[in-house]
């Protein structure tokens, strides 16, 4: 070490000058900030009332069951708005999950699709 730079040792290589970062864990910080946001996450989802949490997980499953209905028949999302006499980009935000669909596009849906979204016990 020939001298240093802000308190970092500064080294000469190859008639390179190079400042010498501290070791720094990255993995440690990465994991801690992960704790941290997670346990963010949990309390903001403690939050979130009961029926509010119902209504994302039918809102998201009906938006993944959608989606897995489209790939297993081998439908692009052009081609599910075009059954349904929709725009691709309201298709899109549909499978999103953040729609709130209503009886008559659920029928509309699996009419077009030829199967069920939602099965009721009877």
């Amino acid at each position: 070490y020939t001298n240093s730079f802000d308190g970092l040792p500064i080294r000469q290589l190859a008639g390179r000058t190079t400042v010498e970062e501290p070791n720094i864990n990255m993995e440690a910080i990465h994991k801690s900030t992960m704790m941290i946001q997670n346990a963010l996450f949990r309390q903001c989802l403690a939050a979130v009332p009961e029926d509010q949490k119902a209504e994302f997980e039918l809102s998201f499953g009906i938006a993944e069951r959608i989606s897995e209905v489209l790939k297993s028949k081998n439908l692009t999302q052009k081609d599910f708005a075009q059954k349904l006499h929709k725009r691709e980009s309201e298709i899109s935000k549909w499978l999103t999950g953040r729609h709130n669909f209503t009886m008559q596009t659920i029928a509309k849906i699996e009419t077009a699709l030829g199967c069920k979204l939602i099965n009721i016990a009877k």
